[in-house]
């Protein structure tokens, strides 16, 4: 078994030894080589961060211009619940001013009994 691992470090020693030395002999093209991988990886991430950018600017524009869309009908809502409570409460006023009693439906029971 000692024998077995002995080759077996031997041979990856020797296959690291020859790659060191095939990389060390053309370092200027293991160099220019490393260097273009480089850039275009770089390239490539840039692109890619300039994507992920846009996409989120896109979906907080669109969730910008929902919630606004919400709130907008939200107001008009409300303004119209405005609208009828003023127009009841002034229908009441009036009917108190010409009768001297409430119109709403509460009137109309007091009155019955």
């Amino acid at each position: 078994m000692k024998k077995g691992r002995f080759l077996l470090g031997f041979a990856f020693g020797a296959a690291a030894g020859a790659a060191a030395k095939l990389l060390y002999e053309n370092r200027e093209e293991v160099y220019i080589l490393v260097t273009d991988t480089a850039k275009i990886a770089k390239d490539e991430i840039n692109d890619f961060v300039g994507y992920a950018s846009e996409r989120f600017s896109d979906v907080g524009e669109d969730v910008a211009k929902k919630a606004s869309k919400y709130i907008d009908i939200a107001k008009e809502q409300i303004h119209d619940l405005k609208e009828n409570i003023i127009a009841d409460l002034e229908d009441e006023i009036e009917a108190v001013e010409e009768t001297g009693e409430p119109a709403g439906e509460e009137a109309t029971e007091n009155n019955a009994e």
